[in-house]
């Protein structure tokens, strides 16, 4: 991955840069708040694996362009879309987070702005988050009839505790910055202009050890859940393809563009 050929341009919806041995991934899809399409996980989950396989590449970065790191799944095309459609973007959402948990190098998220559903879940796979004051999250996917993907169903309480997780993931909440690292899913508040140098400073700090044994403590790391991430993952995307198959999706997803609350009914 040379870092002049990685320098995408403005039209793609990821921009991939190296410096420093460090390989910055930024989602850029601004105007419609880095939602994640089917193009840009294909991206993503390319660019990955390129910087994994690339020696001059020792940690990576992840971020988004705009006021905002990523509104999760793009809802016009869960709206628009067939249902085998959704199904191929939860699978592809599902190959990015396990192509991050795999990673023989670091990762860091540098959050610029909210993350929300599936934006906030893929960046739970990273090694360690930072985020600006402005940051906020949630995994509304309950309220759309749907239910959390990218192994959020394992991660999250691991980095919040049990009781936290669940009230997220079963209410949809939304929680800001400063109650994310009270509770350790964002590990450090940083303002706006020093975000990216913090994450790329703590990235290059990462990968000074040996590369051998930095790939190797990362994957020792997740032996306690590697099986249980394997089986999240499918569980997960079963649950949610038979979830969007259902009337109680058609119906978030409508009263979701209609800006009105869901008329829930009882199966």
């Amino acid at each position: 991955m040379r870092a002049e050929a990685a320098a995408n341009g403005e039209g793609d919806s990821l921009v991939v840069s190296v410096a420093n041995a460090v390989a910055t991934l930024r989602l850029n899809r601004p105007r419609v708040h880095n939602a994640l399409d089917d193009d840009l996980l294909a991206q993503l989950e390319s660019a990955l694996a390129a910087a994994d396989r690339d020696p001059a590449v020792r940690a990576l970065v992840l971020t988004g362009t705009g006021p905002t790191f990523s509104a999760g799944d793009d809802l016009k095309n869960l709206r628009d879309g067939s249902h085998e459609d959704f199904a191929v973007t939860i699978r592809a959402l599902q190959r990015v987070t396990a192509a991050m948990v795999g990673l023989s190098k670091p990762i860091i998220a540098a959050l610029n702005g909210p993350a929300y559903g599936a934006g906030l879940e893929l960046v739970l796979a990273c090694d360690m988050r930072f985020a600006t004051p402005r940051f906020a999250c949630a995994t509304p996917e309950v309220r759309l009839g749907l239910v959390a993907t990218n192994g959020a169903s394992l991660i999250l309480p691991l980095l919040i505790g049990p009781s936290r997780a669940r009230h997220l993931l079963m209410s949809g909440a939304t929680r800001e910055a400063h109650w994310c690292a009270s509770v350790g899913l964002v590990d450090e508040i940083v303002a706006d202009e020093a975000l990216l140098p913090r994450a790329t400073t703590l990235a290059a700090e990462l990968s000074s050890g040996a590369p051998g044994a930095t790939a190797a403590t990362r994957a020792l790391l997740n032996v306690p859940f590697a099986d249980a991430m394997k089986a999240a993952l499918d569980a997960e995307a079963a649950a949610c393809i038979e979830a969007r198959a259902s009337a109680e999706a058609d119906e978030g997803v409508a009263a979701f563009f209609a800006k009105r609350p869901p008329a829930w009914t009882r199966p």
